[in-house]
Formats: structure tokens, sequence, C-alpha cells
């Protein structure tokens, strides 16, 4: 298993990440009936690159990944997450589905390529910030980096090269602050704080808090090109290639107007792109446009199919927000015990949400009866 991205940063100076050479896709009902497999399951090879360890594997456009190295793959997004968890020349096994029967596939991983000009390189950059205050803590002060940002979800991280889902994006820098002045862009992603893993935006707000004004944070950061504007063009170019990371990614920022513009509009049209790819973080979040009327017409129906379509992909967050649109019988007929079945689904998957929704039901007596509180269970 390859080492954390900044572990790699330390030992490398670069990102290296294993390389099938595959483009890949969602396994739909109608392809898995299609090709014998009985179930949805498992990662289709829609394109195999020349020349790439995929073809020289033998593997077809076609085949369909159901495992590798004995474990299960659920679908083309946890398909590309795991191979990127390797490193480049790690052998790995694929159980493949092929002629309506399976064979194992061995083959060993590149690097991705580099890419040219007109696509700018991910780096890694370790800055050094002299915080500056904000009201606040026993000393009446905390510490202040000065920055707006988002967390890095898995389409974000997928279209910026990163092997996991983690850190904050950089989406505003205030003028004056301890981030400018230590060379932070927006489009940066801060991944550590004083060596300490950053998980999200969260993480880095509560590492700053802790300190005092005046101390010195090193921060490890990925950065595309130069900055703002390289992240953009990076990001623009892969959404219009096809990428399907990358369209979902730039929707998020034109749905919140980071690095790039707020625009609804166009956020809804490149989330409704990606999701009738099959991407369920798409389906999710236009199904929250429609829920509030925001870059589309309010549709609560078509919100609840969205969320539904997002819930059997497998997102643990749109199990949650189907479920709740059963409690209050919003865009479909109210049922407690359809709300508990979702809700039910969305906390085994780890979903916070659920959790406390859920535990609001069973307060109320609400689809399987009065349940009492156990110690330790998820507080509303």
């Amino acid at each position: 298993m390859a080492a954390s991205v900044v572990e790699q940063f330390k030992q490398y100076g670069e990102v290296r990440r294993g390389w099938l050479g595959a483009k890949t896709a969602v396994v739909t009902s109608e392809i898995a009936q299609s090709a014998g497999l009985g179930e949805k399951r498992g990662a289709l090879l829609e394109a195999i690159t020349p020349g790439a360890p995929a073809a020289t594997a033998d593997l077809k456009s076609g085949d369909i990944v159901l495992a590798i190295d004995d474990q299960p793959v659920k679908d083309n997004r946890e398909f590309a997450r795991r191979i990127g968890e390797f490193p480049p020349e790690a052998e790995v096994r694929l159980r493949v589905w092929r002629d309506r029967g399976e064979r194992d596939v061995v083959v060993r991983l590149g690097q991705i390529p580099k890419r040219g000009a007109s696509a700018p390189e991910g780096k890694g950059l370790k800055l050094n910030a002299r915080l500056g205050a904000v009201p606040g803590g026993e000393t009446g002060y905390r510490g202040s980096l000065g920055i707006f940002a988002q967390d890095v979800d898995g389409a974000l991280a997928k279209a910026l090269d990163l092997a996991e889902p983690a850190g904050a994006l950089v989406l505003v820098i205030t003028p004056g602050s301890a981030a400018q002045a230590a060379g932070l862009l927006p489009g940066d992603v801060i991944l550590s704080v004083n060596a300490r893993k950053m998980l999200s935006f969260k993480d880095v707000h509560h590492a700053i808090r802790e300190l005092h004004p005046g101390s010195e944070v090193s921060l490890d950061v990925w950065r595309i090109g130069d900055g703002a504007e390289d992240f953009k063009r990076t990001l623009q170019a892969r959404a219009e290639s096809g990428d399907i990371p990358a369209i979902t990614a730039l929707a998020e920022l034109h749905h919140t107007g980071g690095v790039v513009s707020k625009d609804l509009r166009e956020a809804a049209r490149l989330y409704l792109k990606a999701a009738e790819a099959g991407d369920a973080e798409a389906m999710k979040y236009l199904g929250g446009m429609y829920e509030e009327g925001s870059g589309v017409e309010k549709n609560v129906v078509e919100a609840a199919r969205l969320y539904l379509k997002a819930a059997e992909a497998g997102d643990a967050e749109a199990m949650g927000l189907y479920g709740v649109k059963y409690l209050y019988g919003n865009g479909v007929p109210q049922s407690d015990a359809e709300a508990v079945k979702w809700l039910q689904r969305g906390a085994g998957d780890g979903d916070a949400r659920s959790m406390r929704n859920l535990a609001r039901m069973y307060d109320q007596g609400r689809g399987l009866g009065q349940r009492p509180r156990r110690s330790g269970a998820p507080d509303a």
C-alpha cells in the first residue's frame, strides 16, 4: 500500500500513485444483466489505453473488475481509489468477469504519465506561517490563519490527483492575514498542520484555534501549478475532457462560489452531466438543488428521485436524506417504516445525520416503537 500523501511529499517530493491505464464506468443493472453478472457490482473497463499496464496484461474493454487481491470491488469509484493507493510497479491480481465467467489477471501497475504544459503538475509545498489573532479563548485571543475553506471530498481529491479525500481546499484568503504572508493561495489544499494530518476544514480550524497568536505553524500544502488560475484551468480542462470527478468538483465550486465564480445554473448543469454518467455525489448534490430550488426550479419529487439513485449507488448521506423525505412526507408518501429503513442504512454506513434522526424517531416512539436511549447513543 502506498504511503500517505504527506509521507510521500517528505520522501519523494511528489505523490506516486499506481496507474492501470483504463477508463472505467458504472456497472448499471442493464450492463450487469447483459453480461450475465446477475447484480450490479464491480467496475466496467470502458476503454484501455494502448501501451498502458492494462493493455500489457491483456485486459479488455468490456471486462468488469470484481475484486482486487481477493477484496471485492463495490463500484468504479472505489476501484479507481484503491488502484491509486498502490505504488507504481506494484503487482495486483484482478478478478475479472469476461464472457460470462470469472478469471484472474495479474497486472504490474505503472506510474501516472506526466502531463504537458497545458495541464500544470500538482506539487507538494511546505509553508510556514506566523498566526494572527481573533477574539476568544482564556487569554482573550486565539490563533488565526485568515482563510475560508471547504472539505476535500472524493470527487475533488481525484480531480486534483490526491490519493484520498482529506484536507481543506482554500477558497478565500483574507488580505493582510497570516495565510497571505505565508504564501497560501486560493486553490491550495492544506494537508497537515505541524505534521498533524488534517481530514477536513474543521480539523484545520481547530488546530489553528488551539494555538496562541504569534505561534509559528508548518503547513504541508498541495498546489496545482502556480495557484488559483492554474487550478481553475486544470479543473476546467479535465471537466471538458469528460473526467467525471472533475465535472463534479467543478460543479461543487460553482455551487459554493469558491475559487471559480458562483453560478448556480452552471453548477446544476454540471451536476446533471456527472449524474447521468452515474456519479452518486453529483446525484445527491443535484437533489439538494432541486430541494431548495437553487439553480433549478424547485421540485421535491425530483429531489427524492435523485436521493434514491444516489442511495442505491451506496452514498450513505443520500440514504439519510432519502429517509428524511419519508419522515416528513416531502416528495414521497409519509412513512415512518420507510424512514427508519433508510436512516438505518445511512447510520449503518456511518452517516452521522442519519444516526441523529434515527435517535429522534426512537425517542418519539416512531417507526419501530419507543426505544430507551442507551449509554453512548448518538445525541440529537
